[in-house]
């Protein structure tokens, strides 16, 4: 059903040809804790990336890397927030068209100052980022906007 849509907006946005679609690499899942510990306050978290080459792909593709962090808008709200792959996963990723994959990352901050607390807790908050390609365009990825759990 998502990529009938996808195939529907990409029709009416004017790209025409199924050969156009490329790349959709896109967030779900991202859930934020504010939780404390010896040292104050901290931050747990965890986001899926997914990636998806439509079967009508015209070539392979090789994301290099991504790019990941906690932001409301524009502002980074946790700059040095770890965002971890699993133990064994690793880029580049190479994806043949119809191809799909995905990444869960955790994401950790043992420590995290009381602005930054404040700002999480300002609800909402995105995890936004880039794919980088090889020899094409980043790709923009956001989650949906969410609120941190853990929050007064």
């Amino acid at each position: 059903m998502r990529r009938l849509a996808l195939a529907a907006a990409l029709l009416v946005c004017g790209c025409g040809v199924k050969e156009d679609v490329s790349l959709l690499v896109f967030a779900r899942g991202a859930q934020l804790t504010k939780g404390t510990n010896a040292f104050g306050s901290k931050l747990d978290g965890k986001v899926e990336i997914v990636f998806d080459l439509g079967k009508y792909g015209n070539e392979s593709v090789r994301v290099e890397a991504i790019q990941l962090g906690i932001y409301r808008d524009t502002t980074q709200l946790v700059p040095g927030a770890k965002f971890e792959l699993p133990a064994g996963t690793a880029f580049p990723v190479d994806l043949a068209p119809g191809q799909r994959g995905s990444f869960g990352y955790t994401i950790t901050k043992e420590s995290i100052t009381a602005d930054e607390a404040a700002a999480l807790c300002a609800a909402p908050v995105k995890i936004t980022g880039t794919a980088k390609q090889t020899g094409k365009p980043e790709i923009a990825i956001a989650s949906a906007p969410f609120a941190v759990a853990g929050c007064p």
